[in-house]
């Protein structure tokens, strides 16, 4: 993204597969009626043993204003972020 966000929306989730498309394009779709954009969508994915991480990584090539994280074990939401 060239220009810093106005909002950033964050998500956790967990095993969203069969959904995580349909999160995207629905907070994409609201964002996009904010005026001061460009605004970013910031995913967490907590450990997921679907194909969650996958979906996100597709989410992001395709976006520029989604960025994606992935956990490689579930942390929940008492961990601090190492990020």
């Amino acid at each position: 993204m060239n220009k810093s966000p106005s909002l950033t929306v964050a998500i956790p989730v967990y095993n969203e597969q069969d959904v995580i498309e349909e999160l995207i394009d629905r907070v994409t779709q609201v964002l996009d009626t904010i005026p001061g954009g460009p605004h970013q969508i910031v995913i967490v994915d907590d450990g997921s043993h679907d194909d969650t991480a996958k979906l996100l990584s597709q989410a992001v090539a395709g976006d520029p204003r989604i960025v994606a994280r992935s956990e490689e074990r579930r942390v929940g939401k008492e961990c601090r972020s190492r990020w």
